[in-house]
């Protein structure tokens, strides 16, 4: 049927209400917005199927019924068309848009082929290029492995390679061909060196220098001229002259090392002889003549026995007769026996001694040599050395003009046999005792030699050197004075100690004198000029007065004094050096005088004790003092090194000015004076010698602190239920040896084990373990250093765990004498300032606490950890970190695996070091890998904590060929075993150690 236009208004108001009801909340399509234009229009028929009415029963009644219903529809549907036409205006504008729209979208299609034609075109061109791939760049050589030196800082990594432009975004091609890979960056720089480590420990020592060649000695000055010699009395010699004043000392020479002897002087005149003396009394009987026709003339005096008296001999022997021709040999039985030698006794032959042993001429060393007679022996002289004996006022006096006095076929020395002179006192003791005999008796300075002059130079005794020089006693007779059982035969002979042949003018008289024992006399060192034990002495309590005169001083003390050759204990003088008031030499001289070698020493000598050299007098050799007051390591040699003790033995001391011994003289000590006081009760803190003196009691204060070994400190509390331990004289020590002055500040281990000393006592059970608070303070100013317990070596070395105390922290049952003493592992006397105070502080006992490495300073795997899916937290703390990551962390001592720290190369952030170490601790070793590591991991090195030996790590990102050693070298994957890892900083191994790993960032 065919409807008007009203009932098509009202037949697409019905079919645009089902329309809208059945896409609401949707919007037209821009087709059906155009397709609506055909309902309007009022030429177009309305097809309306009619079937559903005609199967439907009440369709009939429905339709009778349209036109009310339309009726009602109609009033609606007028409204309707109105906004309907509205949207239908608007539509067709916007119709208009979108074919503009359109239109240019097609334009832009175009746009989009032509370009995706080019980059197709430009693929291809590159694609084609890539395929011809350039030959590779030349690979540098590579560089010899230096020795291995401590780590710098790391190098910066080369620069890569700039990475290629973005492309415009075009249609999707195929995936192009992998190009070559790009050459390696060049390698960085090298970091600059790493600060220089501790000195090593001194090497061996070196061989010992050739002894540098004896110096020149200086010229010796010419003699002065011989005084004239006084009138001879009937039979007394006339009395000694004045002996002039000692000239003034000379320069001290170099030290060790003396010159040659200078040439002789040039002689001084000799003086005019005194008239002659009147004749002596006829001399001893002269021996039995020879048998013969005509003997010899004999002695003056009585005729020989059984010979012909020979006539009074009233001059020279007159020259022999020339020898008679000879005649015919007389027949055996008429000729006497004794005939055939008569003829050649009348000349002695060279060399022989004169005929009968009497005075006469003859050839050196046996003519003109008086015997040994009555007038001899009757002055007690058993060598005359050929000379006549005559007495003087104070002994004797020996002279022979024409050859000189002689002792064993050798002269004496014409240089140094003056008055006073060693070789002078050393020829009277010869003369006196005889070679090897006992001296009783000293011979004083007033000993003196004259040469003679006129008679021919022989081959002498070497007595050339200085007198009192030791070092020359072996073969010089002016070196030192002679003792009981000497041997003069050691002497060399000519001018040198090895001998020579050198010739001087002969000893024409030497004159005598001998003090008697024990008088405060004149006399040779050391006997001479020394004051006996008196009653003085025994009643201000001396034992031993060295010589020296005793006198009352001070408060119940006394001085000894000597201004003559001054004050000395078995043939030794004092060190001038560290003698004075206060000095440990002085308290030491004063206990040896007071008690005695090896003596009780019951009241200790008080810092009053001084002593004072003695200007003028000759040097001696001296016990060796010069050492600093309190050098305990060198208590076994030097008496200014520590206080004596009871049953002292001072010759042990050495002699001259080192340890070892040698000849060096020094002024002599003239006084001491000597002060003591009460001793303190035992155990009382007091002053004494290193170390026991000053040393404070372990007292109810250290016990209530719980301190077992207080190291001679007094105790008080300190910090965190710790104490503090104090001495401010000598400073603490154990077992009689100080602290290192080096490394015991703040957290080091040797202030950290000293406290575990103190609290536990040696070998005691740790319960509780020392904090990083603990520190010591060296006691600086005026107090002597001491040898030590060896503390110098880094925090953490593992290498000096068993000798250095800041090796390692102790453990329980631990033995601190097992350190070595001064400051290497061998041990060595080396001494430092001693430590004044320690203080100690102790954690409560937790699993995060100090101790040594690997094990100290470690968190514990905690719920943390396992919240945050820690497998393996390596000692650190596990905190959250990123997008779902998280970071470990240990400040003191770094991570670690297995006790081994990681490698402070490569492991920055998106390194392989940082990503596998965090696979470790996510997964544990062996583990299997769900999640991978990101390029955000990264790790930082911990500056400050002791360095240790780390897994190789220092490795090319990437490089496949230690990735069976390194831990940069790739990813891991499942199932990986960490333990393949080498350690140092090769594949091979090795000791290297780095900084620890302080800190890992990890994220997955």
């Amino acid at each position: 049927m065919t409807l008007s236009a009203t009932m098509r208004c009202a037949a697409l108001a019905v079919l645009l209400t089902a329309c809208v009801a059945q896409r609401e909340h949707e919007a037209f399509s821009p087709v059906e917005l155009l397709d609506m234009d055909s309902y309007m229009d009022p030429n177009t028929p309305l097809a309306m199927d009619s079937a559903p009415c005609a199967s439907n029963p009440c369709g009939q009644q429905q339709v009778e019924t349209i036109p009310g219903e339309l009726q009602k529809a109609y009033a609606k549907t007028e409204s309707m068309a109105a906004d309907l036409k509205k949207l239908l205006k608007s539509t067709r504008s916007w119709r208009g848009q979108m074919t503009d729209y359109l239109t240019k979208a097609d334009k832009s299609i175009d746009d989009v082929r032509v370009a995706a034609a080019d980059v197709t075109h430009d693929q291809e061109e590159v694609t084609k290029f890539l395929k011809t791939p350039g030959p590779p760049g030349p690979r540098g050589p590579k560089g010899r492995m230096g020795p291995k030196g401590r780590h710098g800082a790391n190098g910066f990594p080369g620069d890569e390679g700039e990475e290629g432009r973005t492309g415009d975004a075009g249609v999707p091609g195929a995936p192009g061909a992998w190009g070559p890979a790009g050459s390696t960056g060049a390698e960085g720089a090298t970091g600059m060196q790493g600060p220089l480590g501790r000195p090593g420990n001194p090497g061996l020592p070196g061989p010992v220098g050739k002894a540098g060649a004896e110096g020149a000695r200086g010229r010796q000055g010419p003699a002065g001229n011989l005084g004239m010699e006084g009138p001879m009395g009937p039979s007394e010699v006339g009395p000694a002259g004045i002996v002039g004043p000692p000239g003034p000392e000379g320069p001290v020479g170099l030290p060790n090392v003396e010159g040659s002897p200078g040439e002789p002087g040039d002689e001084g005149h000799m003086g005019q002889p005194g008239p002659t003396g009147q004749h002596g009394p006829p001399g001893p009987p002269g021996s039995p003549g020879q048998m013969g026709p005509a003997g010899p003339a004999g002695s003056p005096g009585q005729a020989g026995q059984g010979g012909l008296a020979g006539p009074a001999g009233l001059g020279p022997r007159p020259a022999p007769a020339p020898p008679a021709p000879p005649a015919p040999a007389p027949a055996p039985a008429a000729a006497p026996a004794a005939a055939p030698a008569a003829a050649p006794a009348a000349a002695p032959a060279a060399g022989a001694a004169p005929a009968g042993g009497g005075y006469a001429a003859g050839a050196w060393p046996t003519g003109w040599c008086h015997p040994l007679d009555a007038s001899c022996t009757a002055l007690g002289i058993k060598d005359n050395m050929c000379g006549a004996c005559t007495k003087t006022a104070g002994g004797f006096k020996l002279e022979e003009p024409k050859m000189g006095l002689r002792f064993a076929g050798a002269s004496f020395d014409d240089n140094q046999i003056g008055t006073g002179s060693y070789q002078a006192m050393n020829i009277c003791i010869l003369a006196k005792y005889g070679n090897g005999g006992t001296i009783t008796d000293p011979p004083t300075p007033n000993c003196g030699g004259s040469s003679n002059r006129g008679v021919a130079s022989q081959v002498h005794w070497y007595g050339n050197c200085r007198k009192g020089d030791s070092s020359m006693a072996s073969c010089c007779s002016n070196a030192v004075l002679l003792q009981s059982g000497f041997d003069w035969n050691k002497f060399a002979k000519g001018n040198r100690c090895s001998g020579d042949s050198d010739t001087d003018r002969v000893l024409g008289a030497v004159n005598c004198e001998f003090a008697p024992v024990g008088a405060y006399a004149a006399g040779a060192w050391p006997t001479g000029w020394c004051h006996k034990m008196s009653s003085t002495c025994s009643s201000l309590g001396v034992k031993d007065n060295m010589c020296g005169e005793c006198k009352a001083w001070g408060n119940a003390g006394f001085s000894l004094e000597e201004h003559a050759m001054g004050l000395r204990y078995k043939g030794a003088s004092f060190d001038d050096n560290q003698i004075g008031v206060g000095t440990y030499q002085a308290m030491n001289v004063c206990i040896l005088a007071k008690y005695g070698n090896g003596g009780t020493i019951v009241d200790p000598p008080t810092d009053k004790c001084g002593g004072y050299s003695l200007a003028g007098a000759a040097k001696q050799v001296h016990w060796y003092g010069n050492c600093r007051k309190g050098d305990s390591s060198k208590a076994s040699c030097c008496s200014n090194a520590a206080l004596l003790q009871s049953g002292f033995d001072w010759d042990k001391f050495s002699k001259g000015n080192s340890c070892r011994g040698d000849g060096d003289t020094d002024r002599v000590l003239g006084k001491v004076e000597c002060d003591f006081g009460k001793a303190p009760p035992p155990g009382a803190y007091s002053a004494g010698a290193w170390p026991t003196g000053w040393c404070h009691k372990l007292d109810s204060a250290c016990t209530a602190l719980g301190v077992k070994d207080n190291m001679c400190g007094t105790c008080t509390a300190w910090g965190n239920g710790g104490f503090q331990l104090a001495e401010t004289k000598m400073g603490l020590r154990f077992n009689g040896a100080s602290f290192d002055d080096n490394q015991n500040g703040a957290g080091t281990y040797q202030a950290m084990n000293i406290c575990t000393l103190a609290k536990y006592g040696n070998g005691g059970t740790i319960s509780i373990p020392p904090t990083t608070k603990c520190a010591g303070t060296t006691l600086y100013g005026g107090v002597a250093s001491q040898v030590h317990w060896y503390g110098n070596c880094r925090k953490d070395d593992t290498r000096y765990t068993s000798c250095c105390s800041n090796a390692a922290l102790l453990q329980s049952g631990f033995d601190w004498n097992k350190f070595s003493k001064g400051n290497r592992c061998g041990g060595d006397s080396d001494t430092d300032r001693v430590l004044g105070m320690v203080k100690c502080e102790f954690a409560p006992a937790s699993k995060y606490k100090a101790g040594a490495w690997p094990a100290g300073w470690c968190y514990e795997n905690d719920a943390n950890c396992q919240v945050l899916g820690v497998k393996e937290n390596m000692c650190g703390k596990c905190t959250p970190y990123g997008n779902g990551g998280f970071q470990l962390e240990e400040p003191v001592m770094g991570l670690r695996y297995k006790g081994t720290s990681f490698d402070d190369n490569q492991i920055g952030r998106g390194s392989y070091q940082a990503m596998n170490i965090c696979i470790l601790a996510k997964y544990g070793n062996g583990g299997t890998i769900t999640k991978p590591p990101s390029v955000r991991c990264g790790g930082y090195s911990l500056g400050g904590a002791a360095k240790q030996v780390h897994w190789y790590g220092n490795c090319y990102k990437g490089d496949s060929r230690e990735k069976h050693c390194c831990t940069n070298a790739e990813l891991l994957q499942s199932g990986f075993n960490w333990d393949t890892f080498a350690k140092g900083n090769r594949c091979s191994g090795d000791g290297d150690t780095d900084r620890v790993l302080g800190k890992i960032l990890c994220e997955f």
